[in-house]
């Protein structure tokens, strides 16, 4: 077996996890509830609420904020370090003042609070 094999079920997995658990957050009752609220959700640009950013899988945010005479600001205000030594799998998403970041396995998901320097 080929040990330089990519992994496809992993990020599945780690996806998925961070799918429901967003779910749940939203707190709806049916699948077409839920799809509803992210529909909802994706359409604010301040949101990040599923990988891809949007159904559309733009893969970029129309917030205009960074552009060219804003890049050199640029700084790190904070960094979060996950426990686990690994590559990440699922894009974090961001509901609100919260990002979601899940981990690999054994798939933790931490929930950073964005208005207190990514507290947990």
């Amino acid at each position: 077996m080929n040990s330089n094999r990519k992994r496809p079920n992993r990020m599945c997995r780690s996806t998925r996890s961070l799918a429901f658990a967003l779910a749940g957050i939203l707190g709806a009752g049916t699948a077409h509830a839920q799809d509803g609220a992210l529909v909802s959700l994706q359409q604010d640009p301040a949101q990040w609420v599923m990988p891809n950013g949007n159904y559309a899988a733009w893969n970029y945010s129309p917030l205009d904020q960074v552009n060219l005479e804003t890049i050199g600001n640029l700084a790190v205000a904070w960094t979060f370090q996950i426990p686990i030594m690994d590559s990440h799998q699922a894009a974090p998403l961001v509901v609100g003042d919260t990002m979601y970041i899940v981990t690999p396995k054994p798939n933790h998901i931490y929930a950073l609070d964005l208005t207190q320097d990514g507290a947990i």
